[in-house]
């Protein structure tokens, strides 16, 4: 079942320790599957659930009291670096599972799910609307 497979990314990326609960996370899950269903469409399904899971996950982490404005700072300022080296050297960035390794990997993931699907590669235009972002407070 697809739930498993948003699970196992759930715990790989450490989303519990970056602000997402577990029930947070079949909420976002089912809200996507409910809106489409059609068999044909599961891949799609899956990035929209991962997409609205790590956008309640970047809401969460940098709306912790502990997190710092510095904290959010340097957060942008790795995302910026990394994205860009990371992408240039064919995804060859530093391997972790912080909070910033976590976003790039599902951006990068996207970006490929969508360029194998549809011949549409996405992935400039993934990172520029989340560095972007005036919505997102840094």
């Amino acid at each position: 079942m697809r739930h498993t497979i948003v699970y196992r990314w759930y715990e790989e990326c450490n989303l519990g320790e970056l602000g997402m609960s577990q029930r947070s996370l079949l909420l976002q899950f089912y809200l996507v599957t409910a809106s489409f269903f059609e068999t044909e469409r599961s891949k799609e399904r899956l990035a929209w659930a991962k997409t609205a899971m790590l956008v309640e996950t970047i809401m969460s982490y940098f709306g912790r009291e502990e997190v710092s404005r510095e904290q959010r700072r340097a957060s942008v300022q790795e995302f910026k670096n990394s994205s860009n080296t990371g992408y240039a050297t064919n995804g060859r960035y530093k391997r972790g599972r912080g909070f910033v390794e976590t976003l790039l990997r599902t951006l990068n993931q996207l970006a490929l799910d969508t360029l194998v699907a549809h011949s549409k590669d996405i992935h400039n235009h993934l990172h520029h609307a989340v560095s972007r972002n005036p919505q997102v407070s840094w």
